[in-house]
């Protein structure tokens, strides 16, 4: 039996019933980093929560954990143009073998999403997304998830002022 541990204060937070409360210093988050002025999108939010809990966690070039090999195809490419970024992954989008990038998502300094695409297979040809990057957003992750070889992350960037 396999435990996948979950380190998300929200996830904990509203899975266990429990209340808190938290002071934080305005303009920053509990870590002194600069605080998300991006919105929260709840969708978005439990939809990566699932996402993440599938595999045996998030996959990274650095630790590619039981997918060695895999990271050349699966995780995001980043090119950033000012406040422009594209993401795209290079998998190839196989409908005979069912095989695709089912998502990209991204992540700010605070840990909230603020872009996500789906990719439909057979609609889409390659998974690629471009994004504008937010006010306030200082850092950002790009995620990228695969039907079978579940979710991945790119190296962290440093948006552009």
């Amino acid at each position: 039996m396999t435990t996948t541990l979950i380190s998300s204060r929200r996830w904990f937070v509203t899975q266990s019933g429990m209340v808190a409360a938290v002071f934080v210093l305005p303009g920053c988050n509990e870590e002194g980093s600069p605080a998300s002025s991006n919105p929260v999108n709840d969708a978005w939010e439990a939809r990566a929560m699932e996402l993440e809990a599938t595999g045996q966690g998030i996959y990274t070039a650095d630790d590619e954990l039981d997918l060695p090999g895999k990271g050349e195809t699966h995780l995001p490419r980043v090119a950033v143009s000012g406040k422009t970024v594209t993401a795209s992954t290079t998998h190839v989008m196989s409908v005979e073998a069912d095989h695709f990038i089912q998502y990209h998502y991204v992540r700010d300094q605070a840990d909230v999403i603020f872009a996500l695409r789906e990719y439909v297979l057979g609609e889409d040809l390659a998974a690629t997304m471009t994004f504008a990057i937010p006010e306030g957003t200082t850092r950002f992750t790009v995620y990228q998830y695969c039907n079978l070889h579940w979710t991945w992350m790119a190296a962290e960037q440093t948006a552009s002022t």
